[in-house]
């Protein structure tokens, strides 16, 4: 007999069938990549990674078996699927694994900063926001992160050193140091670049405005420089957002269309993509 420690263990096993006849020659690898892409849709739908410790590989009467190191699955955290409606889900990754395949990289990454473990919720929200991050640099292309195109910021930082050269009471070293600091002051702030992910991707912003996208981002600031957040009685509210737009952003990235739950005022839920509060859940 099994045990489960609680309702969002998820144990069992995944089997992907070839079809009758000869392999193709890829067939293996295809089929790899999409138990990979199912186990990570998975690991995000209950809030917690999920490992695999077996790999069992049958071709007629020849069995190979790949036992991999793995570590504890850990606690499930805002799960964004209710641990007894995970069949729509799981259908429409399936369904859409040829469509979102090639992100499966950038999704692995997203979410697993979203599973780091931690005791502290600073942590926790610097996890979050590192997901969201790695979205927006893995998918925006450079010159959408950039407030000025790059010839046009060159000529005026040129112009600015020339600035910084010529001046006769800066130190050396001082000198230098601005020098440095010129080279991020024509990028994007993080804030612009989730609003530009919500509108490449076509992902409904509603409830998610751009003053908590401010606040998201100085606080995420307030961390990195002290160390702790200034308010942290509202630290939890901030997660909440930060755990939101990484669902959306996530749901709209595996394709998926249909109910998920939402933390946002308290525990919901919602429809993809639509993003609109499903009445009396």
């Amino acid at each position: 007999m099994t045990e489960v420690s609680g309702p969002y263990a998820i144990t069992g096993h995944l089997t992907v069938q070839a079809p009758e006849g000869e392999l193709p020659a890829n067939w293996r690898g295809e089929a790899n990549d999409l138990l990979l892409h199912l186990r990570m849709a998975l690991s995000f739908a209950n809030g917690r990674h999920l490992s695999s410790p077996i790999v069992e590989y049958r071709v007629n009467d020849t069995l190979t078996v790949t036992f991999y190191r793995t570590a504890s699955s850990g606690t499930s955290e805002l799960p964004v699927q209710h641990f007894l409606n995970l069949q729509p889900f799981f259908h429409s990754v399936a369904a859409n694994f040829d469509a979102a395949r090639h992100n499966r990289d950038a999704l692995a990454n997203a979410i697993g900063w979203l599973h780091v473990e931690t005791t502290h919720d600073e942590v926790r929200f610097l996890s979050g926001m590192t997901a969201l991050e790695h979205l927006a640099s893995h998918h925006l292309p450079e010159e959408s992160r950039q407030l000025i195109p790059a010839p046009d910021f060159e000529r005026i930082r040129g112009e600015i050193e020339d600035l910084l050269e010529r001046s006769t009471y800066l130190s050396d070293d001082v000198k230098q140091a601005l020098k440095v600091r010129l080279e991020g002051l024509s990028r994007q702030s993080l804030a612009q670049n989730i609003r530009a992910l919500f509108d490449l991707w076509g992902v409904s912003k509603t409830d998610i405005t751009n003053k908590m996208l401010r606040r998201l981002v100085t606080t995420r600031n307030d961390i990195v420089h002290r160390g702790i957040a200034s308010d942290r009685k509202t630290l939890w509210d901030l997660i909440v957002i930060v755990r939101e737009i990484n669902a959306r952003l996530i749901l709209a990235l595996l394709k998926f269309q249909g109910n998920y739950v939402c933390y946002m005022g308290g525990r919901h839920m919602r429809q993809f993509p639509a993003c609109e509060r499903i009445p009396n859940s």
